[in-house]
């Protein structure tokens, strides 16, 4: 620990990063709501038993980076875990679009499969 504090100093001394200005600069990040990705992975699993959603509309629904990197991590456990694919959808204009607006998330997995996956990591 005693360790690691001196190399901070160290880079704090080098970068003439005062521990003031540190705690005000990460104040937004340390202090920012926190948004549980297990929330963010049920909630988008229920959604997806209705209907596929796109992941442009997804994402525009965030309120803040918390909630934007939140979602953007269970999409990644969810992808990891084979309960949901991530689909590019063909267009046929043939110029060039917004692909955000093609990429739609799927649930693939069986209610038996997410409570499996579900076991094995932690979220419901």
């Amino acid at each position: 620990v005693e360790l690691l504090r001196a190399a901070l100093v160290h880079v704090f001394t080098e970068t003439k990063i005062t521990e003031k200005s540190a705690r005000e600069s990460f104040s937004g990040i340390v202090n920012a709501p926190r948004v549980p990705v297990e929330e963010v992975i049920v909630r988008l699993i229920d959604r997806l038993r209705e209907a596929p959603l796109y992941l442009d509309s997804f994402f525009s629904e965030s309120n803040d980076r918390g909630d934007v990197i939140a979602k953007f991590i269970g999409i990644l456990e969810l992808l990891k875990s084979h309960i949901i694919s991530l689909e590019e959808e063909e267009f046929s204009d043939g110029g060039v679009t917004d692909m955000l607006s093609h990429l739609r998330l799927s649930l693939i997995a069986s209610d038996d499969e997410i409570k499996a996956a579900a076991l094995e990591t932690s979220y419901t």
